[in-house]
């Protein structure tokens, strides 16, 4: 059917489409269908605070992230911040990837 500028379909008569697929005809085209994915991912952190002092005046500055401290980032951003003194901080990340035909 080929419908002519300022037609509706309305007015060019029915739209004769072809019987739906049956969803037994699909299950094998779903994404990811039959690609065997293996998946490794394993950390460890281990840590230890002992035997800390803190002696005289210190001072600590604020945590804060300032409006556009993230407007040039790429790729992966991550952000830590230290929440007191004599502390650990321990970041990690596994990234999981997967890259298909």
């Amino acid at each position: 059917m080929v419908l002519l500028a300022g037609t509706s379909l309305a007015q060019a008569g029915s739209l004769d489409l072809p019987e739906a697929v049956a969803a037994e005809a699909l299950e094998d085209q779903r994404a990811m269908y039959n690609i065997s994915s293996v998946q490794l991912g394993q950390m460890t952190s281990n840590a230890q605070v002992s035997n800390t002092q803190m002696q005289g005046a210190f001072a600590s500055g604020d945590n804060v992230l300032g409006a556009g401290a993230f407007d040039h980032a790429q790729g992966i951003s991550t952000v830590i911040q230290n929440s007191g003194h004599n502390v650990v901080i321990q970041e990690s990340l596994i990234l999981n990837v997967n890259v298909a035909p």
